[in-house]
């Protein structure tokens, strides 16, 4: 069984594209983070719906006590690049939504079953693709 990373294990590295950047510009990386500050991932697979904007939302709500924590937030969106840009607009959030086109990073800290499983759930019943 592939199963997301134990507690105390080193985060899966990830370079991702942050939506609200420039299509050419250099992707976010965790490492270059990991070292400086604490990280706070918001993950967010495509399976959430309409739920990754009120999660996004109640980050970008809680900002104070991030900042006073000093962490910096990011949120890893599963999608194709526009439909996480539009997530974005919709959210107005001032953290990086790191758009998952492929689903590899979401799978990582997921879980790839653990993610399937959510898929099949938002799917509905008799609607699960297998």
């Amino acid at each position: 069984k592939t199963g997301a990373p134990r507690c105390g294990a080193l985060a899966p590295a990830f370079a991702l594209p942050d939506v609200a950047r420039a299509a050419d510009a250099a992707p976010v990386r965790l490492r270059a983070w990991r070292q400086r500050r604490p990280v706070l991932l918001a993950l967010l697979p495509t399976s959430a719906g309409e739920q990754r904007l009120a999660w996004l939302r109640a980050l970008a709500y809680r900002r104070a006590d991030l900042d006073e924590a000093r962490a910096v937030t990011l949120a890893i969106i599963g999608g194709d690049l526009e439909a996480v840009r539009a997530l974005w607009r919709r959210a107005d959030v001032a953290f990086p939504l790191l758009a998952d086109v492929t689903g590899n990073t979401l799978a990582a800290y997921l879980g790839a079953e653990d993610l399937q499983e959510m898929a099949d759930l938002s799917s509905g019943p008799g609607e699960a693709g297998g």
